[in-house]
């Protein structure tokens, strides 16, 4: 698959499957999931032989486990110290909402981090004041940033990885 397909196609599938007038909870879910689903593709091509992983003998990783090993095996993380605390962020959001019938502060919690990702980083800051953000959009904004951020990085590693094939 070439690069411009790879991204290309995380792009439908934001489109396909993000659901812009569902309630919080959903977009929570929904917004992780393809946060989710990049990582794991990233992960997979940081590894030199992924088929070990899986199998009757494999073994399996929970989200915030794939975020922690992604920064950490990709060179490009530090360049993109933001994304990390994002995707951590995100991924404590969602497991409050997987493990409490009631989550406390959800609403502060996705706040605090859209203010973080659209207002304390200058670059996703500088993007959205130039393209503007249509009012309720501000969580979709805040997904849209991480899954470009992380289909870029996507890109960068396959290109990596295909040149050294």
């Amino acid at each position: 698959m070439t690069s411009d397909a790879t991204e290309s196609s995380d792009w439908d599938r934001i489109e396909a499957h993000y659901p812009d007038d569902a309630d919080l909870t959903l977009q929570v879910l929904k917004g992780h999931l393809l946060v989710e689903e990049i990582l794991r593709d990233i992960f997979e091509l940081l590894l030199s032989d992924p088929s070990a992983l899986r199998g009757d003998r494999g073994t399996s990783f929970e989200c915030h486990q794939i975020i922690c090993l992604v920064q950490a095996m990709s060179e490009h993380s530090r360049g993109e110290a933001w994304l990390w605390f994002a995707a951590k962020r995100l991924n404590g959001i969602r497991n409050d909402l997987a493990h409490n019938l009631e989550p406390r502060s959800l609403e502060a919690k996705v706040a605090s981090l859209i203010q973080f990702v659209t207002h304390d980083n200058p670059v996703v800051k500088g993007i959205l004041d130039r393209l503007g953000t249509p009012e309720g959009m501000e969580f979709k904004a805040v997904i849209l940033a991480m899954c470009g951020c992380l289909s870029s990085l996507k890109r960068l590693v396959l290109h990596e990885k295909s040149g050294a094939a």
